[in-house]
């Protein structure tokens, strides 16, 4: 989906009234950081030329606590949804589900986040199923989301970006967190390498890595800190 037809889309509702299309993460952060032009909700492609649009809503939540932000990706939902909440976002949205797109604008509106049933709807239509939702249990994807792990309002996500839990959990890497969080469902180091498709040697790398930084002796314990850092 273009950047030209994507607008064309929320134009179309006679509700949204859109400020710019940038097909740059600099010249969005250059309008808003620079400019301080802030609109009510900021739609972010996950896969700009120049940058991450992860990274981008990350350095916006860092300034900013009431403008909403969504993630629009074309690949599977599972790639960003962690990350996506981690940076500060109110949803996340596939490419292939727009008519969805209108609907969560309107939800992350107010700076609210979008909701459970929406996104429930659009991983059945996109085939993201088998995002780990919760590290409560395994195996069980159909529960609601445990509440640490959904998307949280704009003024909640600025929030935990500035609390010294999230400092803390943070000096983490994304793949050093995944390894903890399958860790914590019970797998072991050839399990994680095959789900996520690297190899066990990596496994052992990021593990070690995500010990250290945690000050643990022990994967157990590295993984019990992160738990706790997490609740």
């Amino acid at each position: 989906m273009s950047l030209s037809v994507l607008g064309q889309m929320v134009s179309k509702d006679h509700e949204c009234h859109i400020l710019w299309l940038l097909d740059s993460g600099e010249a969005l952060i250059g309008k808003c950081l620079d400019e301080h032009v802030w609109p009510d909700v900021i739609l972010i492609d996950a896969e700009l030329g120049d940058s991450s649009g992860i990274s981008l809503c990350r350095r916006l939540r860092e300034v900013n606590s009431s403008v909403s932000v969504v993630i629009i990706t074309s690949y599977p939902l599972r790639r960003y949804y962690y990350r996506a909440i981690m940076a500060g976002a109110q949803g996340l949205i596939h490419k292939s589900d727009y008519r969805y797109l209108i609907p969560v604008l309107h939800e992350v509106h107010d700076g609210s986040a979008m909701s459970v049933s929406t996104f429930r709807d659009m991983s059945e239509v996109t085939g993201a199923d088998g995002i780990t939702i919760s590290s409560q249990e395994s195996g069980d994807d159909d529960r609601p989301p445990a509440p640490q792990e959904w998307f949280k309002s704009a003024s909640d996500s600025y929030d935990m970006r500035h609390s010294r839990k999230y400092k803390d959990k943070s000096c983490l890497n994304y793949m050093e967190e995944m390894v903890l969080r399958l860790s914590a469902e019970g797998m072991t180091q050839n399990d994680i390498a095959r789900e996520i498709g690297i190899s066990s040697t990596s496994v052992r790398t990021y593990s070690l890595r995500a010990r250290r930084k945690l000050k643990s002796k022990t994967l157990i314990q590295a993984v019990v800190t992160w738990l706790s850092i997490n609740s």
